[in-house]
C-alpha cells in the first residue's frame, strides 16, 4: 500500500488508475491512513477514472482502501469499486461527502461481492443524486441489502410499485 501511496503523490499526472487485487493478505494497510498531510495535500488528485476490483476469493477489503481512495481522489467522474464491501453503511457515504464532494462523479458503481449485503439503499440512493449532480449511472444496487425491489423480504421484491421503481420512474 506504500508503494501505491507513493504512485498518488508523484504521479500528479495519472488521470485513470485501475487496481486488481489478487491477494487479501495485505501488508502496511496503515499507509492509507489519512493524516492532516494527506488532507492537505491529497494523492491521486488528477485521478477521473478509479476501478478498484477484487477477485472473487478475496474475502476481506480494508476500510482504509474505501476510505482513502474516495476522499483522496477529488476529481472523480468514473467509479468502479467491485470487492467485499458488506460493510459500508450509508454513514460510510455521507462521511466521503463531507470531506470530497463528490460534485464531477458521472457513474459510480459499488459492487459487493460478500456473503452478506450492504446495508446501503434509498437513503443512499437519493443523497448521491443530491449530490452529484452529473450523476448518470448507479450500481450495483442489487448488491445494497435496504432496497425494496431487490430485497426478497421485502412484499415489494420485484414489484413495479416498489419505493426503488417510482424513484426510477421520477
Amino acid at each position: 500500500w506504500a508503494a501505491i501511496v507513493n504512485i498518488g503523490k508523484v504521479c500528479d499526472q495519472l488521470t485513470k488508475f485501475h487496481l486488481t487485487l489478487w491477494r487479501e493478505d495485505m501488508t502496511d494497510v496503515g499507509a492509507l491512513d489519512l493524516s492532516e498531510d494527506t488532507r492537505q495535500s491529497p494523492a491521486f488528485l488528477s485521478v477521473t477514472d478509479l476501478s478498484i476490483k477484487c477477485e472473487l476469493y478475496v474475502e476481506f477489503l480494508p476500510e482504509q482502501v474505501f476510505e482513502f481512495f474516495m476522499q483522496q481522489c477529488r476529481n472523480l467522474r468514473t467509479v468502479q469499486l467491485i470487492g467485499p464491501f458488506d460493510w459500508i453503511v450509508h454513514a460510510d457515504i455521507m462521511d466521503v461527502m463531507q470531506n470530497n464532494s463528490l460534485e464531477c462523479l458521472e457513474v459510480f458503481i459499488l459492487s459487493n461481492t460478500a456473503l452478506e449485503l450492504m446495508f446501503l439503499g434509498l437513503d443512499t440512493v437519493q443523497l448521491l443524486l443530491d449530490k452529484c449532480p452529473h450523476l448518470v449511472g448507479l450500481g450495483d444496487l442489487k448488491t445494497w441489502r435496504r432496497i425494496d425491489y431487490f430485497d426478497p423480504d421485502s412484499d415489494k421484491f420485484y414489484k413495479g410499485d416498489s419505493a426503488f421503481m417510482k424513484l426510477r420512474k421520477h
